[in-house]
């Protein structure tokens, strides 16, 4: 029974890692029998070979574990009014679509871009661009039995981001909710935030802060409720992937034991 209970938990347990670093931490997740989420800078994918892309996705394959993608998101812009940003936005976010067909991961999460000091005024174009932007997108991750979760990033609160997602393929495009990041920009709480993208919410970045900077904490260190996160995410029928993005791994491991605290009841509930 336990061990049944174990597995079901670590299948929708991921760790974030960059793709740069998976000489150091592949292995190590892998004897965890912990899946990977690979995060893939303008750096790799400027240097990607497919025969390493291959191989770290049959050692993945191999040990019954997946993956996701994180794909690029520095300085990006899809919903730019710039015609060349917005042209180097997509070349970089097709790369990542690519990377992760190759890697046959279950997702890829992406930035939308958003940032109300930039684009307050003018959400409207923006999200106009923005749809044009996704649904092509969307198209070429469809080809390849691939899923987008966009994240909140700068996002006060759930608008414009769910107006985008709404306009956009139900079966390809949903969300990511950084619960980090929500502690530092949002100015709307948990429940509203999750209201909101409950109905398309594909997979949650768990990390902690206390509201003044993005520290990327281990779980239960800072100041998020996730005590009440996971209250929320237990009334959920179909259960979203949880991604741990704390970042060094001692942080990693004191994350993982406070996830399997917090993840018991959420579990328990789907063997009843």
């Amino acid at each position: 029974m336990e061990d049944r209970l174990a597995q079901r938990a670590k299948n929708r347990i991921f760790v974030h890692i960059p793709y740069k670093d998976r000489g150091k931490y592949l292995r190590r997740l892998i004897g965890l029998g912990i899946n990977a989420e690979l995060y893939f800078s303008a750096a790799d994918l400027d240097g990607l070979r497919n025969d390493e892309l291959e191989s770290v996705r049959d050692a993945l394959r191999s040990s019954g574990l997946e993956c996701t993608v994180h794909g690029p998101y520095m300085d990006l812009c899809p919903g730019s009014p710039d015609p060349k940003i917005a042209a180097a936005s997509k070349e970089r976010i097709s790369q990542g679509i690519d990377v992760a067909s190759v890697l046959g991961a279950k997702l890829i999460v992406t930035h939308s871009g958003f940032d109300r000091r930039r684009y307050g005024d003018i959400v409207d174009e923006w999200l106009e661009r923005s749809v044009a932007f996704w649904e092509e997108m969307a198209s070429a991750a469809r080809a390849e039995g691939l899923k987008i979760a966009v994240e909140n990033t700068f996002d006060d609160g759930p608008d414009p981001l769910c107006r985008l997602v709404e306009a956009l393929d139900p079966e390809t495009l949903g969300f990511c909710l950084d619960v980090g990041h929500l502690n530092l920009f949002g100015r709307r709480s948990l429940d509203e935030w999750f209201e909101s993208v409950r109905g398309r919410l594909w997979e949650v970045h768990l990390h902690d802060n206390f509201g003044e900077t993005d520290e990327h904490l281990a779980i239960g260190e800072g100041s998020i409720d996730f005590a009440h996160l996971f209250a929320l995410l237990s009334r959920l029928d179909e259960q979203p992937i949880l991604t741990i993005e704390a970042h060094d791994e001692a942080r990693v491991r004191r994350s993982l034991e406070a996830l399997a605290r917090l993840k018991q009841e959420v579990v328990l509930r789907e063997d009843a």
